[in-house]
């Protein structure tokens, strides 16, 4: 409620701080991927509101519509990508570790994964995720192939065949996926000639 000042006026209530805003939009992101994991990505945006704690206006104001949502939360995954990618950048083993944190991620990620994957690959929006994830891993491949810990003719375009096999529909539909992506995983490796330095 607006206050009376004492030379008889109003102020307006405070405005919200950054912090409280980008609180706001975290609060939000997390909301959206636990009832997107939970009734895919079709679920009531009115409910990711009220688990999240804020009003509809909140919401709309950080995010217009549920693809913009999905696009926060893909950002999202590729800054959780990058900061993971930074702890190992002295890492020899950075690319086997960085390619099971993509496993792991897609297997805990199911329906945003099918939903991303389901985006059209010509569009420039995708397009920039997909140079965006590859950045990614540009050093910790050229790092691999110079000591020798994985084939010496993988390149860059060879990660998204085998972040393809890792996040097949048929490993997240299956009846044991974490069994079946333990498989993929493997053959992940195989394929990839991937090892360890110890």
């Amino acid at each position: 409620m607006p206050k009376v000042s004492k030379a008889g006026g109003t102020t307006p209530p405070p405005k919200k701080s950054r912090a409280d805003a980008s609180n706001n939009r975290e609060l939000l992101l997390d909301a959206a991927r636990e009832l997107f994991l939970a009734q895919g990505t079709s679920a009531p945006l009115d409910l990711i509101a009220t688990r999240a704690g804020v009003g509809r206006a909140t919401l709309f104001r950080n995010f217009p519509d549920r693809q913009a949502l999905l696009d926060a939360l893909l950002d999202r995954s590729l800054d959780q990508f990058e900061t993971r990618a930074q702890s190992l950048r002295d890492d020899p083993d950075a690319l086997l570790k960085l390619l099971q944190y993509c496993s792991e991620h897609i297997l805990a990620n199911g329906p945003l994964v099918e939903y991303w994957q389901a985006m059209d690959l010509r569009g420039p929006a995708l397009q920039a995720v997909v140079t965006r994830y590859l950045n990614i891993f540009s050093r910790p491949l050229r790092k691999a192939v110079a000591a020798g810990l994985c084939r010496p003719d993988l390149r860059l375009p060879d990660i998204l065949l085998l972040s393809s096999l890792l996040s097949s529909r048929a490993v997240r539909r299956a009846k044991n996926p974490k069994a079946l992506a333990k498989r993929t995983w493997a053959l992940t490796v195989a394929a990839a000639g991937l090892k360890s330095s110890s």
